[in-house]
């Protein structure tokens, strides 16, 4: 283990809305538990960007830059920008394993030890802005069933219903996704948590996970077949190609940010890293 940097993401400067330009800034993110982390693994992290829930185990070190004003602003963002970790994950969004702990980045969830015992769990329906964290021994059908069943209360009285509309759907096909043994017992004792076959269609994944040979169609309806670490279209049709030509064969060298949206079941296997 060690704790060297892993992601670099920069912010500020002029915004595309106008206004204010603000000094360039980067978070440089650091962390000893890579090692035995199931999200940095698959590319992801917790603590990627300042919207995301975080991540208790990294440490973000921030450093201030300059406006584009300054004469040190070029070769300051160069520096970043060239880094070798500079926005290199992605924002984690599912359930994980750090270490023996389950995290869960859900909005609304609420499920913490009770600091008197820390044996005891408290599921709560005050609603939370952090990662709620649990030991992997712990996670076992009953608390799992308490979890869905949240019924988080928002502050001004009333339930929020997008927890149970939203963040439950998602969270039961997190669960059959990073944890099957789990989900399966789960099911076993609680059959109407099972979730339906196609729960996939409409998530973003991440192309360079597929496996070969799978076919995805971009905005336009124009479909790419997946080889190797190339997405390949025999029928791309374009009124700026070459001589006036109709129809093109196209290749598009894949990136580990390039993602889609799974239209088929078929897209998708236990290997395709998910964005949502």
């Amino acid at each position: 283990m060690n704790n060297d940097i892993i992601n670099i993401t920069m912010y500020g400067g002029k915004s595309i809305f106008g206004g204010r330009e603000t000094k360039l800034n980067v978070d440089i993110l650091r962390c000893d538990k890579t090692d035995e982390c199931s999200f940095y693994k698959k590319g992801l992290c917790l603590n990627n960007n300042r919207a995301a829930k975080g991540c208790r185990f990294a440490k973000i070190e921030r450093k201030e830059g300059y406006t584009s004003r300054s004469k040190n602003c070029f070769s300051w963002k160069s520096k970043w920008t060239n880094h070798e970790k500079y926005s290199i994950l992605n924002t984690a969004k599912t359930m994980g394993l750090i270490g023996d702990v389950v995290a869960l980045p859900y909005s609304f969830m609420n499920v913490r030890y009770d600091p008197l015992n820390n044996k005891n769990l408290v599921f709560s329906d005050s609603p939370s802005n952090f990662t709620s964290y649990i030991r992997l021994r712990d996670f076992i059908p009953e608390n799992i069933d308490r979890i869905i069943n949240l019924r988080p209360q928002a502050i001004f009285g009333g339930t929020i219903s997008s927890y149970q509309r939203e963040v439950v759907p998602k969270f039961k096909i997190h669960l059959s996704e990073v944890f099957p043994e789990v989900y399966s017992e789960l099911i076993s004792k609680y059959p109407h948590h099972s979730i339906s076959e196609d729960a996939n269609i409409g998530r973003k994944a991440l192309i360079y996970s597929l496996k070969d040979g799978v076919v995805i169609t971009d905005h336009k309806g124009y479909s790419y077949v997946k080889q190797g670490d190339r997405l390949i279209s025999e029928s791309y049709r374009s009124s700026f190609s070459p001589f006036d030509g109709k129809i093109l064969k196209i290749e598009i060298e894949i990136n580990k940010k390039m993602k889609f949206e799974v239209t088929n079941r078929n897209q998708v296997d236990e290997d395709t890293i998910y964005l949502d």
